[in-house]
């Protein structure tokens, strides 16, 4: 397996909490009296949702939560109205996954989070509600793709060596590259981003070729052709990271 650097992609993290009168509203309160704290909070939950959204290695990303949501708790406690403070004690001294346990649920539905992959565009997501903290953070994400040689296995409209051809000019064309390795990092299941892009790829090869990739790629079943398989697998996300470049409070709490 050959290892390759990531293209580097910004992304944009939407970060919101409605208002209410909730647990959960007094903790992100606490956390928002404290300007340095608020900030470091929100790149917090930024990086991690694009990390939950790349999901390389989710076992490491719960236990990171769990301790994160911790040490979160536990630094607002002081501030935190006399009513609510026994209650997130008692949480963050019960053993168990945190987000699983009532006010850990509710936390993460409340601080609610939106993906955005064009960093020109900064209108707030629609489901945004009108009042309440709304933040924005302009993510920098890179890392390593481990790249093998594809081999197609079982009937297939399309050769191993057309699929390799394929591969070779997703590789040779450094804006599909970037296009593909952020599906196999973002979107492993979507399938029609994927199809699309090897579609593309597609009008580099020779001109008999073409034909018999273009009807593949058009096969209801496509996403599930030893070809397809073949050429999605030869790419892998090997390691994921991501640095916060940008950050804008449109709303507090």
């Amino acid at each position: 397996m050959a290892e390759e650097v990531l293209p580097l992609r910004k992304y944009l993290v939407w970060i919101w909490v409605a208002p209410s009168r909730s647990v959960v509203a007094n903790v992100v309160g606490a956390i928002a009296r404290d300007p340095a704290r608020l900030e470091r909070w929100l790149d917090d939950e930024a990086r991690t949702a694009l990390d939950f959204r790349v999901g390389l290695d989710v076992a490491g990303l719960q236990q990171a939560r769990d301790a994160q949501l911790r040490a979160l708790f536990r630094e607002a406690l002081p501030d935190l109205p006399a009513a609510t403070r026994g209650a997130i004690e008692a949480l963050v001294a019960r053993p168990g996954y945190l987000p699983m346990q009532p006010i850990g649920a509710a936390y993460v539905q409340a601080v609610a989070t939106a993906i955005g992959e064009d960093p020109r565009n900064r209108k707030p997501p629609a489901q945004v509600p009108a009042a309440g903290l709304l933040a924005l953070r302009v993510l920098e994400a890179g890392g390593t793709v481990g790249v093998t040689l594809p081999w197609v296995e079982g009937p297939s409209a399309v050769s191993t060596a057309t699929v390799r051809a394929l591969l070779q000019a997703l590789r040779g064309d450094p804006r599909l590259w970037a296009k593909w390795c952020n599906l196999c990092s973002i979107h492993r299941g979507w399938a029609k981003g994927f199809s699309s892009c090897a579609r593309e790829a597609a009008a580099a090869l020779p001109a008999s070729e073409r034909p018999a990739v273009l009807a593949w790629l058009e096969e209801r079943e496509w996403w599930s052709t030893p070809a397809s398989c073949a050429l999605r697998g030869c790419v892998s996300l090997q390691t994921f990271t991501s640095a916060v470049t940008e950050r804008a409070l449109v709303r507090g709490a």
